[in-house]
């Protein structure tokens, strides 16, 4: 039976949400645990930089990371985008995996001490493997998990059809552009430079920056 809720009852409601500091809490308030975000982009425009620093600050909270970097493997650019975000050589709760099928991934989420943050880079690699609302089944089965999607993108939309699914549903969308990242949806949203420098190259403007 649906469940209905009166206005009071509502707003007595209470959530559990991620504490982020400094600039990341001026464009992302507190978000709700769990769900789905999508941070999209064409190449070279700060995907991978930018996830590694939203997956740095998550970590930072205590959360627990486990980045899937399906497209670049462990490759040296894979390596450098790490040392730009300063990724700490021993960070604690921050592992990284290689691509791995969906059935892995979610017996590895059903396992003791999981990990509670998933960056899933990129939608490319998953899009086969990924039925219609396959999606939408995995944050539905792992509520208490944040995913967060990585696309490319084609005319200002995630490129392919996982990606686009994932937006519909994502709680937080974030557009890397010339190394900016722009948030919207269910947060008070902005503009975060990756590099000051470069994006001012690019946009003509000072923003906020990492």
């Amino acid at each position: 039976m649906t469940k209905v809720l009166s206005t009071h009852n509502l707003y007595e409601k209470q959530y559990i949400t991620y504490n982020f500091n400094g600039i990341f809490k001026e464009v992302l308030g507190e978000p709700s645990k769990g769900g789905m975000w999508i941070l999209y982009g064409k190449e070279k425009n700060g995907k991978t930089w930018g996830a590694l620093l939203l997956a740095k600050a998550f970590k930072e909270m205590g959360e627990k990371i486990l980045y899937i970097s399906g497209e670049e493997g462990f490759d040296k650019a894979f390596q450098d985008a790490c040392k730009r975000a300063k990724v700490p050589p021993k960070a604690k709760n921050f592992n990284i995996a290689e691509e791995m099928p969906l059935e892995q991934i979610k017996a590895l989420l059903y396992k003791r001490n999981a990990p509670t943050i998933v960056f899933i880079d990129n939608t490319s690699v998953y899009v086969d493997e990924f039925k219609r609302n396959d999606s939408l089944g995995l944050r539905n089965e792992f509520k208490k998990i944040l995913f967060v999607f990585l696309s490319h993108e084609k005319r200002k939309e995630p490129e392919d059809r996982l990606g686009r699914e994932v937006k519909k549903y994502a709680k937080i969308i974030i557009r890397a552009v010339g190394l900016q990242l722009q948030f919207s949806a269910r947060c008070p949203g902005g503009l975060l430079n990756i590099d000051e420098n470069k994006a001012l190259l690019y946009h003509g403007i000072n923003q906020k920056t990492t």
